[in-house]
Formats: structure tokens, C-alpha cells, sequence
């Protein structure tokens, strides 16, 4: 077959943003190339086929007969070479399949840049998430091989873990008020403001736990919910605090941004994310996960998180970072 006879899939992919923004200018946005490129493209691509395929004096841009019958086939041409290079490429993968599971708080911080990264070396990555406890249990039934996790699971012979980062739990009160520096401020702020908190089989409940009752005060009122956004909307609406890891503050969203947050006056309570996995799962890929989330932490997340919540990376430690 002569090359003449092969048609631009540049082309091609131009003409169906053409067709489906309906404007040139909003086809070169879409694309990243002028207007001025994107028409001669078009023109380019007509030409070749002899035939014209927008109506040029209609606004928005419609499509003729012709244009009509290669923007269907075009479409299905542009998804055949997406599948054929995902195929082709795929094979340059180190692994086939990791059943990863995450933490609430990892899946909703730095999860989706890590999974990105994962898919570069690894064909199929499938991810859990949720609470601790239950990916625990899915650890040790093997549904998942590596878990990313607040709970070291110490008890457990046949698990081997590693260190991933850890991260001093902040003080969390509604944006605005008084700071919350000193020791008495702290005390006072527990009997006189409602504590936001996480149910009780929450492993962060726990530790927050243990700390209130060393410090002998008991809380005016308190509410517990399930989840990080809950918990952090609620410090906002309710006027209330909490104790919560960054990233839970960070994995509450737009709630974050409602709150201000301090180091816990006279106290110090610090929450450690593992990389834990079984003995008999390969060894050599855990490694690479571990290796792969302390770069897409240091590198890309804590960086992103500092410029939207300034001063909350100071809390996260990564060994060796």
C-alpha cells in the first residue's frame, strides 16, 4: 500500500474536536494549536479526501453528508490506535496485576498520583479503599497483596511491613478563631467547644483517645462521625476541634479550607503509615510501591499540599527525605 493512501490520524483527531466543540476556537483550545492551525489541518485533511466536510457558512460549524460519515468512522478509527499503542506499550510493563489497598486518607491525598505512577510499570492495578480494619482483613484473606496503612498489624508473624512516612496529628478549630497556642487555651477549648470525632473503630479515635484521657478532661460534648469531610465540615458549622493526621485534613476537600489548624499545645501525638504486605507476595514489587509513594510524597504531593494548605507539610516526616 502506497503512504499515500494512509490518512493523518492528527487529522483525523482534529476534524472530531472540530465537529464535537463545533468551534474552531474552542477545537485549538482543546488542542493546544491556533485557529489558524487548526483550519489548515482541516483544509489539509479535505483535501486529501476530496471532499468538503463543514458547512463553512453556518455558525456553529455543521457538518456536511460527507463529514457526517467520517466523523462516525473517524471516531472508531482514533479508538482502534488509542487500543493498539495501550496494547503495544503495555508490554514494555514490569508487572502484570497488583490488588493494592488504601487507607481513607491515602486514597483521598496522594491515591490518585500513585496509581498513575503504578500504571506506568504495572498492567492492571486494582485498588480498595476504605476503612483500616476492613482492608486488614482483605490483607490477611489475600484479596489485596500490598496494603498502604495507619496499622502496623504488629501481632501477625507472617506480615512483613516498612515504614512509609508519619505525621504529628494537628489541632483543628473553626478558621478564625482565637489561636490555640498555649496549654490552658487547649483546656479550655475542650470543656467549653464540642469535639468532632471519628467512630469508635477508627484507629485515629483511639490515639486521640488515649491522649485526652492522660490530660484528665473530659469534653463538653462531642460528636462522632464516619468520615474526614464530616469531621472537619462539622469543627467549621458546629464551632468545635478535633485532633485529625494532615492528610485526613487534606482528604476532607473543600471543608479543609474552613479551619485553621495548630500543633497540639504541650502534647505530641504522631500517626505512622506502613506499606505492609504478606512474606509470600512478591517482595520486589512491594519494594517498588514503597520506593514509587515516598517519590510521588516528596516530590509532587507534599509540594502541591503546602501550596494550598500552607504549613501543613511541616507535620509529615518521610524517612530518608
Amino acid at each position: 500500500m502506497s503512504d499515500l493512501n494512509l490518512i493523518n490520524t492528527l487529522q483525523l483527531k482534529i476534524f472530531v474536536t472540530v465537529a464535537e466543540e463545533r468551534t474552531l476556537k474552542a477545537a485549538a483550545v482543546k488542542i493546544g494549536q491556533t485557529p489558524s492551525a487548526i483550519s489548515q489541518n482541516i483544509k489539509a485533511l479535505e483535501n486529501f479526501l476530496g471532499v468538503t466536510l463543514f458547512e463553512r457558512d453556518s455558525r456553529p460549524i455543521l457538518l456536511t453528508k460527507a463529514g457526517r460519515r467520517l466523523f462516525a468512522l473517524a471516531r472508531e478509527l482514533l479508538q482502534k490506535n488509542d487500543e493498539i499503542l495501550e496494547a503495544v506499550r503495555s508490554e514494555k510493563k514490569k508487572y502484570e496485576t497488583l490488588r493494592l489497598g488504601l487507607g481513607e486518607s491515602a486514597a483521598g491525598s496522594f491515591g490518585p498520583q500513585l496509581i498513575a505512577e503504578l500504571n506506568k510499570i504495572i498492567t492492571s492495578v486494582d485498588v480498595v479503599s476504605g476503612l483500616t480494619l476492613p482492608l486488614v482483613s482483605a490483607l490477611m484473606s489475600e484479596k489485596i497483596d500490598v496494603l498502604l496503612s495507619p496499622y502496623p498489624i504488629k501481632d501477625e508473624e507472617e506480615l512483613e511491613r516498612e515504614v512509609l512516612f508519619q505525621e504529628d496529628f494537628v489541632l483543628v478549630v473553626k478558621k478564625g478563631h482565637e489561636p490555640i497556642i498555649s496549654e490552658e487555651a487547649f483546656q479550655t477549648l475542650i470543656i467549653s467547644r464540642p469535639l468532632i470525632e471519628y467512630n469508635q473503630d477508627s484507629s485515629d479515635r483511639i490515639q486521640a483517645d488515649r491522649l485526652l484521657r492522660s490530660l484528665g478532661q473530659k469534653p463538653a460534648l462531642h460528636t462522632s462521625v464516619s468520615t474526614s469531610y464530616l469531621v472537619v465540615g462539622l469543627v467549621s458549622q458546629l464551632d468545635g476541634w478535633s485532633l485529625i493526621p494532615p492528610f485526613n485534613l487534606w482528604a476532607a476537600g473543600l471543608s479543609s479550607s474552613e479551619v485553621d489548624f495548630y500543633p497540639i499545645p504541650g502534647r505530641s501525638l504522631t500517626r505512622t503509615y506502613w506499606m505492609v504486605r504478606k512474606q509470600i507476595r512478591n517482595h520486589a514489587l512491594s519494594q517498588l510501591v514503597g520506593e514509587i509513594t515516598k517519590k510521588v510524597l516528596t516530590e509532587r504531593f507534599l509540594v502541591k499540599m503546602e501550596r494550598q494548605l500552607p504549613g501543613l507539610s511541616r507535620f509529615i516526616h518521610v524517612p530518608g527525605k
